[in-house]
């Protein structure tokens, strides 16, 4: 699905076991280890965003524009009866889709298979939040820690930063706050970066109370500026659900493209990041990751039982 990287392509299985306050850190071979995200807090409470601009597109699709602390958001929505299964690569693209892959069977075999679930596209009403970090920290690996646990493929060490992932994806099955009590909070998401530089870029989904469930996506830059939003896709408990993150380098453009399958419905996003500062001020490729944490150092982790994800490549 896009994925391009220097080491072969990676099809990963992976299955969190996780109780409250009881979360250990897994070993899955010599290529990769759990990590630690020590730099991202969604502690803050996301405010409801205006958007800046609205383009209406020849085929009746809408891209919703938000600027944010200098950095552009985008929420396009394809028109009613949109397929991307039918939809040009240039539609894909502009619709900010995954894209469809080329030359590889397999590969296109599971992407139509995603592909399939979609029906359509919630409009946007957004909430975010900005944080002015100072200094953003790596993330900590291998190790234990009490609020996550995950797996993740990282570089070798500092002066051999093989990976240069650009594209991840997973699917999983929306956890349930078992605990049935406010306080608690999981959340479930893949990335991309946060090892070598600190700079971080996140999607998932995000417990926030007892059967509150949304869509989430996150982009720390190197120094640790924080822009966090929640998308205005709602989920329920047990829905099926797939995420995908991928960057262009040319363009300097993150896409978050954030489905649940069992309603069909998606938030598609784009992030331009504020990239003043180097290449590496927003982009770290040197990781791609499957995490469940605790997304606040103020709340308790829910006792979510077990995730199980699947179709995890990079």
């Amino acid at each position: 699905m896009g994925f391009k990287n220097e080491k072969s392509k990676k099809i990963i299985s992976v299955v969190l076991m996780v109780m409250v306050l009881n979360v250990g850190a897994f070993s899955f071979g010599s290529s990769a280890q759990a990590v630690s995200n020590s730099t991202v807090q969604l502690g803050a409470i996301p405010t409801a965003i205006s958007t800046s601009s609205t383009q209406v597109l020849a085929d009746g699709g809408q891209i919703y524009s938000y600027n944010i602390d200098n950095m552009t958001i985008t929420c396009p929505v394809p028109p009613s009866g949109f397929s991307p299964l039918t939809a040009t690569y240039a539609q894909l693209a502009e619709y900010a889709f995954p894209p469809r892959p080329k030359n590889n069977p397999s590969e296109l075999a599971l992407w139509n298979q995603e592909m399939s679930y979609y029906k359509a596209t919630v409009k946007p009403n957004i909430s975010a939040y900005t944080k002015k970090a100072g200094t953003a920290s790596a993330m900590n690996y291998p190790g234990v820690d009490n609020s996550w646990a995950g797996y993740g493929d990282y570089y070798k060490s500092y002066s051999q930063p093989v990976n240069n992932w650009c594209a991840v994806q997973g699917d999983f099955v929306q956890p349930t706050n078992s605990s049935g009590t406010s306080g608690n909070s999981e959340c479930s998401w893949v990335g991309l970066g946060g090892s070598l530089t600190g700079a971080l870029s996140q999607a998932g989904t995000i417990m926030n109370n007892p059967d509150a469930y949304d869509g989430f996506y996150e982009c720390m830059d190197a120094i640790g500026d924080d822009l966090y939003v929640n998308t205005s896709l709602k989920v329920s408990k047990s829905d099926k659900m797939h995420i995908y993150i991928s960057y262009q380098s040319s363009n300097n453009l993150f896409n978050y493209y954030i489905a649940d399958n069992s309603t069909g419905l998606a938030s598609q996003n784009t992030i331009t990041p504020k990239n003043n500062l180097g290449p590496f001020y927003a982009y770290d490729g040197s990781t791609a990751e499957w995490i469940d944490e605790m997304p606040s150092i103020t709340d308790n982790l829910s006792n979510f039982g077990k995730i199980s994800w699947a179709n995890c490549q990079a």
